[in-house]
């Protein structure tokens, strides 16, 4: 996960079956909301690199293997 300001995200992932997810959740720690936002980071265990309006998330793990794509997620999928 990473911070954009005051708010978390968490970019892909695993879920509960075991599969990497592609979603990216936006957390309000403020009121607790959890909200799933546009983008898509299929990847787990990728490192994340904040930028000033943006982060990017780097490598990682895919459904084909490991993985050196970056993405950028950007202030913009704030939701």
């Amino acid at each position: 996960g990473f911070a954009l300001g005051r708010v978390m995200y968490v970019a892909g992932g695993v879920d509960a079956n075991g599969n990497i997810t592609s979603a990216v959740s936006r957390i309000d720690p403020r009121s607790g909301q959890i909200t799933r936002v546009s983008g898509s980071v299929p990847v787990s265990d990728g490192a994340s690199v904040e930028l000033p309006a943006s982060v990017l998330v780097v490598g990682g793990a895919s459904a084909a293997g490991t993985t050196g794509v970056v993405r950028r997620v950007s202030a913009a999928a704030r939701g």
